[in-house]
Protein backbone atom coordinates (compact mmCIF):
# COMPACT_ATOMS: atom_id res chain seq x y z
CA UNK A 1 0.00 0.00 0.00
CA UNK A 2 1.87 3.14 -1.16
CA UNK A 3 -0.44 5.28 0.98
CA UNK A 4 0.99 3.63 4.11
CA UNK A 5 4.52 4.65 3.10
CA UNK A 6 3.34 8.24 2.63
CA UNK A 7 1.58 8.28 6.02
CA UNK A 8 4.69 6.91 7.77
CA UNK A 9 6.93 9.50 6.06
CA UNK A 10 4.58 12.35 7.03
CA UNK A 11 4.42 11.18 10.66
CA UNK A 12 8.22 10.93 10.78
CA UNK A 13 8.41 14.59 9.70
CA UNK A 14 5.70 15.68 12.20
CA UNK A 15 3.32 16.53 9.36
CA UNK A 16 -0.30 16.14 10.51
CA UNK A 17 -2.06 13.20 8.87
CA UNK A 18 -5.83 13.31 8.65
CA UNK A 19 -7.89 10.77 6.74
CA UNK A 20 -11.07 11.70 4.92
CA UNK A 21 -14.03 9.87 6.39
CA UNK A 22 -15.28 6.76 4.73
CA UNK A 23 -17.88 4.14 5.44
CA UNK A 24 -16.12 2.95 8.59
CA UNK A 25 -14.46 4.99 11.33
CA UNK A 26 -12.18 2.03 12.06
CA UNK A 27 -10.77 1.96 8.53
CA UNK A 28 -10.45 5.75 8.39
CA UNK A 29 -8.48 5.72 11.67
CA UNK A 30 -6.34 2.78 10.49
CA UNK A 31 -5.31 4.61 7.32
CA UNK A 32 -3.90 7.58 9.26
CA UNK A 33 -2.63 5.58 12.25
CA UNK A 34 0.86 4.94 10.95
CA UNK A 35 0.47 1.23 11.71
CA UNK A 36 0.44 -1.43 9.00
CA UNK A 37 -2.96 -1.30 7.28
CA UNK A 38 -2.63 -4.79 5.82
CA UNK A 39 -3.47 -7.21 7.19
CA UNK A 40 -5.90 -5.80 9.73
CA UNK A 41 -8.82 -7.08 11.73
CA UNK A 42 -11.76 -5.06 13.09
CA UNK A 43 -13.32 -6.09 16.40
CA UNK A 44 -15.59 -3.19 17.33
CA UNK A 45 -16.19 -2.80 21.07
CA UNK A 46 -14.27 -4.95 23.54
CA UNK A 47 -15.82 -6.84 26.46
CA UNK A 48 -16.30 -4.48 29.41
CA UNK A 49 -15.21 -6.75 32.26
CA UNK A 50 -11.49 -7.11 33.00
CA UNK A 51 -11.49 -10.92 33.05
CA UNK A 52 -13.30 -11.11 29.73
CA UNK A 53 -10.91 -8.56 28.19
CA UNK A 54 -7.87 -10.47 29.47
CA UNK A 55 -9.24 -13.71 27.99
CA UNK A 56 -9.96 -11.91 24.70
CA UNK A 57 -6.41 -10.50 24.50
CA UNK A 58 -4.90 -13.90 25.35
CA UNK A 59 -6.77 -15.40 22.38
CA UNK A 60 -5.45 -12.65 20.08
CA UNK A 61 -1.89 -12.47 21.48
CA UNK A 62 -0.19 -14.04 18.48
CA UNK A 63 -2.38 -12.52 15.74
CA UNK A 64 -0.18 -10.69 13.21
CA UNK A 65 -2.96 -8.37 12.03
CA UNK A 66 -3.24 -4.74 13.13
CA UNK A 67 -6.24 -4.72 15.46
CA UNK A 68 -8.98 -2.09 15.48
CA UNK A 69 -11.16 -1.46 18.55
CA UNK A 70 -13.81 1.06 19.56
CA UNK A 71 -13.68 2.07 23.21
CA UNK A 72 -15.41 4.42 25.61
CA UNK A 73 -13.19 7.32 26.76
CA UNK A 74 -13.96 6.24 30.34
CA UNK A 75 -12.51 2.75 29.75
CA UNK A 76 -9.49 3.47 27.50
CA UNK A 77 -6.95 3.55 30.35
CA UNK A 78 -8.21 0.29 31.92
CA UNK A 79 -8.33 -1.35 28.49
CA UNK A 80 -4.75 -0.30 27.74
CA UNK A 81 -3.62 -1.61 31.16
CA UNK A 82 -5.26 -4.97 30.41
CA UNK A 83 -3.80 -4.98 26.91
CA UNK A 84 -0.31 -4.20 28.24
CA UNK A 85 -0.58 -7.07 30.71
CA UNK A 86 -1.05 -9.54 27.84
CA UNK A 87 0.51 -7.93 24.75
CA UNK A 88 3.43 -6.18 26.37
CA UNK A 89 4.34 -2.70 25.21
CA UNK A 90 3.13 -2.78 21.60
CA UNK A 91 2.71 0.20 19.33
CA UNK A 92 -0.75 1.74 19.45
CA UNK A 93 -2.54 4.73 18.01
CA UNK A 94 -5.31 6.33 20.04
CA UNK A 95 -7.74 8.16 17.76
CA UNK A 96 -10.24 10.56 19.30
CA UNK A 97 -13.15 12.51 17.81
CA UNK A 98 -12.52 11.28 14.27
CA UNK A 99 -13.76 13.74 11.60
CA UNK A 100 -14.74 16.31 14.24
CA UNK A 101 -13.29 19.65 15.33
CA UNK A 102 -11.07 18.15 18.04
CA UNK A 103 -9.83 15.17 16.03
CA UNK A 104 -6.67 13.78 17.59
CA UNK A 105 -4.14 11.02 16.91
CA UNK A 106 -1.77 9.96 19.68
CA UNK A 107 0.86 7.49 18.50
CA UNK A 108 3.30 5.53 20.66
CA UNK A 109 3.66 2.48 22.83
CA UNK A 110 0.88 1.40 25.16
CA UNK A 111 2.80 2.86 28.13
CA UNK A 112 3.40 6.16 26.32
CA UNK A 113 -0.32 6.47 25.55
CA UNK A 114 -1.18 5.64 29.17
CA UNK A 115 1.18 8.41 30.31
CA UNK A 116 -0.43 10.84 27.87
CA UNK A 117 -4.02 10.15 28.92
CA UNK A 118 -3.08 10.33 32.62
CA UNK A 119 -2.56 14.06 32.16
CA UNK A 120 -4.99 14.60 29.26
CA UNK A 121 -8.43 13.21 30.17
CA UNK A 122 -10.23 11.80 27.15
CA UNK A 123 -13.58 13.00 25.86
CA UNK A 124 -15.60 11.88 22.88
CA UNK A 125 -15.46 8.83 20.67
CA UNK A 126 -12.24 6.80 20.82
CA UNK A 127 -10.61 4.14 18.68
CA UNK A 128 -7.57 2.04 19.50
CA UNK A 129 -5.43 0.81 16.62
CA UNK A 130 -2.96 -1.80 17.91
CA UNK A 131 0.03 -3.32 16.14
CA UNK A 132 -0.21 -7.03 15.51
CA UNK A 133 2.18 -9.54 17.05
CA UNK A 134 5.73 -9.35 15.80
CA UNK A 135 7.53 -12.38 14.39
CA UNK A 136 9.18 -12.92 17.80
CA UNK A 137 5.83 -12.76 19.58
CA UNK A 138 4.36 -15.37 17.26
CA UNK A 139 7.26 -17.77 16.94
CA UNK A 140 9.91 -17.17 19.56
CA UNK A 141 8.26 -17.38 22.94
CA UNK A 142 5.15 -19.41 22.32
CA UNK A 143 6.76 -22.32 20.50
CA UNK A 144 8.73 -25.10 22.10
CA UNK A 145 11.92 -23.89 20.32
CA UNK A 146 12.77 -21.87 23.43
CA UNK A 147 13.12 -23.28 26.96
CA UNK A 148 10.09 -22.46 29.15
CA UNK A 149 12.06 -20.23 31.55
CA UNK A 150 13.64 -18.37 28.62
CA UNK A 151 10.17 -17.97 27.09
CA UNK A 152 8.83 -16.51 30.34
CA UNK A 153 11.81 -14.13 30.56
CA UNK A 154 11.22 -13.05 26.94
CA UNK A 155 7.58 -12.21 27.60
CA UNK A 156 8.57 -10.27 30.72
CA UNK A 157 11.17 -8.35 28.70
CA UNK A 158 8.44 -7.44 26.21
CA UNK A 159 6.46 -5.83 29.04
CA UNK A 160 4.27 -8.63 30.38
CA UNK A 161 3.98 -9.12 34.15
CA UNK A 162 5.85 -12.21 35.48
CA UNK A 163 2.83 -14.18 36.69
CA UNK A 164 0.96 -13.49 33.43
CA UNK A 165 4.02 -14.61 31.43
CA UNK A 166 4.16 -17.84 33.46
CA UNK A 167 0.43 -18.47 32.88
CA UNK A 168 0.75 -17.76 29.15
CA UNK A 169 3.71 -20.09 28.61
CA UNK A 170 2.21 -22.84 30.79
CA UNK A 171 -1.05 -22.71 28.83
CA UNK A 172 0.60 -22.56 25.39
CA UNK A 173 2.97 -25.43 26.21
CA UNK A 174 0.38 -27.42 28.16
CA UNK A 175 2.64 -27.65 31.21
CA UNK A 176 1.71 -27.29 34.88
CA UNK A 177 1.57 -23.61 35.79
CA UNK A 178 2.60 -24.17 39.42
CA UNK A 179 5.63 -26.25 38.39
CA UNK A 180 6.71 -23.53 35.94
CA UNK A 181 6.14 -20.88 38.64
CA UNK A 182 8.32 -22.84 41.10
CA UNK A 183 11.01 -23.41 38.47
CA UNK A 184 11.03 -19.73 37.47
CA UNK A 185 11.24 -18.53 41.08
CA UNK A 186 13.71 -21.24 42.14
CA UNK A 187 11.29 -22.69 44.70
Amino acid sequence: DPGHDLVKAAIAEDIPVVALPGASAGITALIASGLAPQPHIFYGFLPRKKGQQIDFFKEKLSYPETQIFYESPYRVADTLENMHEIYGNRQVTLVRELTKLYEEYQRGTILEILDYIASNPLKGECLLIVAGASENDREGYLTSDVAPIEAVEGLIASGMKPNQAIKTIAKERKINRQELYNLFHGV
